[in-house]
């Protein structure tokens, strides 16, 4: 029987010289396992680096959270007829959590309160239109992928190991709370993305997927109006999902 364990490169950097370490290639920051495959035989390999599961925040542990919350709002203002939306009226039909989420996302801008006309007393809750950073605005302009940044563009492509690595590290809270969401796609890149803004084009993009035999990636971006970048990770994820499958490299066709 294969039995196999995991060892941490530390423990190894106790056993052997710094030489030995660099002879083998073996970093103290990296995770190996270690396979028995018989008797006297034993294999050490390097445990393939890869991004946590990216969550969505329906799903996280410690119950709803903001992102799940405002989604609720935000359905909630749609659904409801105007006169359900009146100030002091509409806050009726929100729970505790939800109240005190609905008056952060008045105190955003994503929500505002106004009048019809000065006849009203109160003013009625509607969304805000969605404010497009500068970033998003370009999303439609291609640019070399080195050239992309989280805090500016909300993604990053990144086609070193290593530098996976620490990007993961630095950013395990965000992924962990889902605010962040990466990929290790086949084309050898590790795509890191806002949750965000991956949800707001995953539907848009499988929709146009949807409506095609097969569509190349190329299209996908100028239908969605955006770069073929985003596009490219929007696909990896959606991919990932088992809603779409790449036939061939490059051209997307949606799952049945």
């Amino acid at each position: 029987m294969v039995r196999m364990a995991l060892i941490k490169g530390k423990e190894i950097a106790k056993i052997l010289s710094q030489e030995q370490l660099k002879d083998f290639g073996i970093s103290p920051e990296s995770d190996f396992e270690l396979t028995k495959i018989r008797q006297g035989v034993i294999v050490i390999s390097e445990k393939e680096f890869s991004f946590p599961p990216a969550k969505s925040p329906e799903t996280t542990k410690q119950g709803p959270d903001k992102i799940a919350l405002e989604e609720k709002i935000l359905s909630l203002l749609e659904e409801k007829k105007l006169s359900e939306r009146v100030e002091g009226k509409f806050e009726k039909l929100l729970s505790q959590k939800e109240a005190e989420q609905f008056r952060e996302m008045l105190k955003e801008g994503k929500v505002f309160a106004f009048k019809l006309s000065d006849k009203y007393k109160k003013p009625v809750y509607k969304i805000a239109p969605p404010k497009k950073k500068e970033s998003e605005k370009a999303f439609s302009e291609n640019k070399p992928a080195a050239d992309y940044c989280l805090e500016k563009d909300g993604l990053l492509v990144c086609s070193d190991r290593k530098k996976a690595e620490l990007l993961s590290y630095e950013l395990k809270d965000s992924i962990k709370s889902g605010q962040i969401s990466g990929i290790k796609s086949f084309d050898g890149n590790y795509y890191i993305i806002e949750t965000s803004l991956l949800q707001r084009y995953s539907q848009p993009v499988l929709e146009i997927i949807k409506a095609n035999k097969t569509i190349p990636i190329e299209e996908i971006a100028k239908k969605a109006s955006v770069s073929a970048i985003l596009a490219r990770i929007t696909c990896e994820f959606l991919k990932e999902d088992g809603e779409i499958i790449e036939k061939k490299k490059g051209q997307y066709s949606y799952v049945k």
